[in-house]
């Protein structure tokens, strides 16, 4: 019985290879490229193809740079490409602007008469409240 040693980059599935790849929302938006190297010491380029855009936990197949095929070392699997897009932490006002003019409108959202609005913050887990005390949690019961 063989044992499969783990990779630091590929992740195998019978011929198949899966790795992630992590890029920024302008190479998500506007293309990118890199340099791989595979495992048999090979340095392979991948660039994405004009117009796409990656979506994060998209997959995109590079064809037959996967695992050789058992008695055929001239067939190969496929290498599975899954991205994780690195945002922004913040947009300053004057990029906001900027964008808004390139990218599609947003919806229009009316906020009626009997409708409510509200914010979206940072979340505060339980976890993190440990030491502070919620208005709840008081013992001042009279």
């Amino acid at each position: 019985i063989l044992q499969q040693a783990k990779h630091e980059m590929f992740e195998r599935d019978g011929i198949n290879l899966t790795m992630m790849k992590k890029i920024n929302l302008s190479e998500a938006l506007t293309g990118f490229e890199f340099s791989l190297k595979h495992l048999d010491g090979r340095i392979i380029k991948i660039k994405s193809k004009k117009g796409d855009v990656i979506r994060p936990g998209q997959v995109k197949q590079v064809n037959n740079e996967g695992m050789p095929v058992y008695r055929d070392p001239f067939e190969k699997g496929n290498l599975y490409v899954k991205f994780e897009i690195d945002f922004p932490k913040k947009v300053p006002p004057s990029i906001s602007k900027k964008l808004l003019k390139i990218l599609p409108p947003k919806p229009k959202v009316v906020v009626k008469e009997d409708e409510e609005s509200a914010s979206l913050e940072e979340p505060i887990f339980e976890s993190e409240k440990k030491g502070r005390r919620e208005v709840y949690d008081e013992d001042d019961e009279e």
